[in-house]
C-alpha cells in the first residue's frame, strides 16, 4: 500500500515539476484526506472539478487530480487537457457511484487507507532533500 502512495505522490511531483513536497503540497494532500474522511470520494472529485479559480484552486488541484485519478481511473492515461482530465474523472466516479456501489465503497475505503501513506510518507524524504540542499 505505501508502495502504492509513493507512486501517486512522485507522480503529482512529476506533474508539478519538482523534486520535493513543499509545506502547501502537504497542506492540499492532508486536506484530501480529511474531505474524502468526512464527505466521500464523489465530493473529493466534484471538489476537484468545480472549484473555483484562486489560490485554494492552484494548491489543490495539482494534488487533488493526479492522486483521484490513480485511485478511480487506475493505470488509464489520463489526458493533456486539465478541463477533459477533470470530466472523466467525474464521469467514471458517478458511473461507479451509480452502477457499483459495491465497487465505490471499496475504492472509498481503498482511499481512506492510501491517504494515511500519502500524509505520512514523504516527510523523510523531502527533509532529506532539504538537508543535501543547505
Amino acid at each position: 500500500m505505501s508502495l502504492l502512495a509513493y507512486n501517486h505522490i512522485q507522480e503529482c511531483l512529476k506533474d508539478k515539476k519538482v523534486e520535493y513536497l513543499k509545506k502547501e503540497d502537504v497542506t492540499a494532500v492532508v486536506q484530501l484526506a480529511q474531505h474524502l474522511r468526512v464527505f466521500g470520494l464523489l465530493s473529493a472529485v466534484g471538489y476537484v472539478r468545480h472549484a473555483r479559480d484562486g489560490k485554494i484552486r492552484e494548491r489543490i488541484r495539482p494534488m487533488w487530480t493526479p492522486l483521484l485519478w490513480r485511485l478511480v481511473c487506475g493505470d488509464k492515461q489520463r489526458p493533456a487537457n486539465d478541463k477533459q482530465v477533470r470530466q472523466e474523472l467525474m464521469n467514471a466516479t458517478y458511473t461507479l457511484s451509480t452502477q457499483d456501489q459495491k465497487g465505490y465503497m471499496v475504492k472509498w475505503r481503498q482511499a481512506l487507507k492510501l491517504s494515511n501513506h500519502w500524509n505520512f510518507g514523504h516527510a523523510p524524504i523531502r527533509k532529506r532533500k532539504l538537508m543535501n540542499n543547505a
